[in-house]
């Protein structure tokens, strides 16, 4: 059977995007309602990047959120990891053991690796939904808005910035 994305370019892309997964914890201390309007606006700007037809959406954004809540349980499991791991090294009575040290890494490594198969089976999936077109610009969207989202969130407040600069005469 012939994929319609290779899996080199897929596996770089979902990769790529890792770094912004310690993104999302910044989200989680946002209140509701503006998580619920980011979201919204995510979805119509999603709707428009990958120009999905209205049969297209009905089908696509159910499995995305289907995909999403399996991956949030993944995450989930991370946090717990981690957890455990900060408590380990918050202990000063704790002795590390090497094998702790390769059993923790590999729980780790193993739910990242759930991670990125359930994003592969998804975008696998979405060809009986997408154009080959629309489902990299699926990929490119994800990075781009969260990128985007992320500067916005971080970018300082605009009344911190001195509300005139002076020129300099030439």
């Amino acid at each position: 059977m012939r994929r319609s994305i290779p899996t080199a370019l897929l596996l770089l892309c979902l990769t790529g995007a890792s770094p912004l997964m310690g993104q999302e914890d910044a989200f989680d201390d946002m209140p509701p309602q503006r998580r619920e309007r980011i979201e919204a606006l995510r979805i119509w700007k999603m709707t428009e990047f990958l120009q999905l037809t209205a049969q297209q959406s009905e089908t696509f954004f159910p499995r995305l959120r289907e995909m999403e809540t399996q991956i949030q349980a993944e995450r989930q499991k991370q946090r717990r990891i981690l957890h455990r791991i900060q408590t380990l090294i918050d202990s000063p009575a704790t002795k590390i053991t090497k094998s702790e040290v390769q059993k923790l890494a590999g729980e780790i490594a193993a739910t990242e690796h759930a991670i990125i198969q359930r994003k592969e089976k998804f975008i696998s999936e979405t060809d009986k939904i997408l154009t080959p077109e629309q489902q990299l610009r699926y990929l490119l969207f994800e990075t781009q808005f969260r990128n985007r989202l992320a500067r916005l969130l971080n970018a300082p407040p605009e009344d911190s910035q001195p509300p005139f600069r002076q020129r300099r005469n030439r």
